[in-house]
């Protein structure tokens, strides 16, 4: 480490206090320098030693240099040592096929690539995907991830399809592995939007209604019928006739394959 002075005055006293989570390193907690001249530059030399068990990948230690009792300037040092990082697996990249508006019933391809950005190979883990209520999967919902070597890439592809009565704005793909000793496990969930549901309603017998109103008469109560709209609310109502007096009755309605009543 070089320290230069670069003023018009003298340093006196001057210091380097090292400090770190080394582990198993040695090294000296502070190195005195002694006196610094105006525009002189001196070189600083910091033992270290490995233990053991050493470290693995990069340390980092803290050099903080003090001059006339007060604290000076700061910079840190990188140590490599000669064992590796541990593997460590990130999600690199995904996406969805078809990507923009699946339709019920499609099928949808999830693609996750995870890539280990450390330095030795990872363990094999077990990937399991959570799905939510109207989304059905393809293929199993567990699957292996294997060993990845270091900088390596691995591509998990994982089928599924949500049915008609779906009627969240988006269908969220939870993943997530175990973890090992060695490897720290994976977890993230996937959002991919869909388009807005279309919405149940009974249908007109007549083209001659307004478009926004729809009429339909029936001495069966079982019966039911179907339409397709495009509005996002629709009301509906029940009108009853009879020659004699009648209690108040319920009626349902399906709407996307839910069941609202009224009255």
């Amino acid at each position: 480490m070089d320290i230069s002075n670069t003023g018009g005055k003298i340093l006196n006293k001057v210091a380097v206090d090292v400090k770190g989570d080394a582990g198993s390193l040695q090294y000296w907690n502070k190195i005195y320098v002694g006196t610094i001249h105006p525009q002189e530059t001196k070189t600083v030399r910091i033992p270290v030693s490995a233990g053991e068990n050493p470290p693995k990948g990069v340390v980092e230690l803290d050099l903080d240099v003090v001059a006339n009792g007060k604290y000076a300037a700061s910079q840190k040092a990188l140590i490599t040592t000669n064992q590796p990082n541990p593997a460590n697996l990130v999600f690199n990249q995904h996406h969805f096929e078809p990507g923009h508006e699946p339709a019920p019933g499609e099928p949808i391809t999830l693609t996750i690539e995870v890539t280990n950005i450390g330095g030795v190979a990872s363990e094999p883990l077990m990937a399991e995907f959570d799905l939510p209520a109207g989304v059905t999967s393809k293929r199993s919902e567990r699957m292996e991830l294997p060993v990845i070597n270091p900088q390596d890439k691995y591509e998990l592809e994982f089928t599924f399809s949500y049915e008609p009565s779906y009627t969240a704005p988006n269908i969220k793909i939870g993943f997530e592995t175990n973890s090992t000793p060695s490897v720290v496990g994976l977890k993230k969930s996937f959002s991919l939007p869909i388009p807005s549901s279309t919405v149940v309603a009974v249908k007109t017998p007549t083209n001659s209604t307004p478009a926004n109103e729809i009429f339909w008469v029936s001495h069966d109560v079982n019966e039911f019928r179907k339409v397709e709209v495009s509005e996002r609310t629709v009301d509906v109502k029940a009108l009853a006739v009879s020659q004699s007096g009648f209690q108040k009755q319920n009626f349902a309605v399906l709407v996307n394959g839910r069941r609202s009543q009224g009255q």
